[in-house]
C-alpha cells in the first residue's frame, strides 16, 4: 500500500491506480479513487476492500517468502548430499520439493481459500450499496434539483 500512497492525495482522489506486482507477494495493489463527496457506503466498501487487499498481500508475501527460503534450503541440502556446490537444478529436479511444500501447506491453502471466499462474499452488499450511492450522486449531477 505504501508504494501506491506515494501519489499525491489529489491524484488518488481523481483516479484509481494499480501498482506493478509487489516483489514478494506478486500482488498488484490498487489505490481506489476517493471522490470528494464520497458517501458513507462508498467509504465503508473502500475500507473493506483495502482490508481484504492488505490481508491477501500479507498472506502471499509470507507464503512466497517461506517458499523461497525452503526452496533454497532444499537446493543446499541436495548440493551437500551430492558434494557439488555448482549443480544447477531444473524444474524436474525440484518436483520433490514442490510436492513436499504443497503437501505440508495444504491445510493453510485450504484455509486461505475459505477465508478468501468468505471475505469476497462479505464485500457483495457493501459493493452494491456503494454502487447505488455512486449512481445516486451521478443522477444528482445530471439532474440538479431546482431550488
Amino acid at each position: 500500500m505504501a508504494a501506491i500512497r506515494r501519489f499525491s492525495s489529489q491524484l488518488i482522489r481523481d483516479k484509481s491506480y494499480v501498482s506493478s506486482a509487489h516483489p514478494k507477494s506478486h500482488i498488484n495493489l490498487i489505490a481506489n479513487a476517493v471522490p470528494q463527496d464520497e458517501s458513507d457506503s462508498e467509504k465503508n466498501y473502500r475500507k473493506l476492500f483495502e482490508e481484504n487487499q492488505l490481508w491477501n498481500h500479507n498472506y502471499w508475501q509470507d507464503n512466497n517468502t517461506r517458499f523461497l527460503k525452503e526452496k533454497a534450503e532444499f537446493i543446499e541440502k541436495q548440493r551437500l548430499q551430492q558434494g557439488d556446490d555448482s549443480i544447477a537444478f531444473s524444474q524436474e529436479d525440484l518436483i520433490p520439493f514442490y510436492k513436499e511444500f504443497l503437501d505440508k501447506n495444504y491445510n493453510k491453502h485450504i484455509e486461505y481459500n475459505r477465508e478468501w471466499y468468505r471475505r469476497q462474499f462479505k464485500l457483495l452488499i457493501p459493493a452494491f450499496q456503494a454502487y447505488l450511492a455512486s449512481k445516486k450522486r451521478s443522477l444528482k449531477r445530471f439532474f440538479p434539483s431546482s431550488r
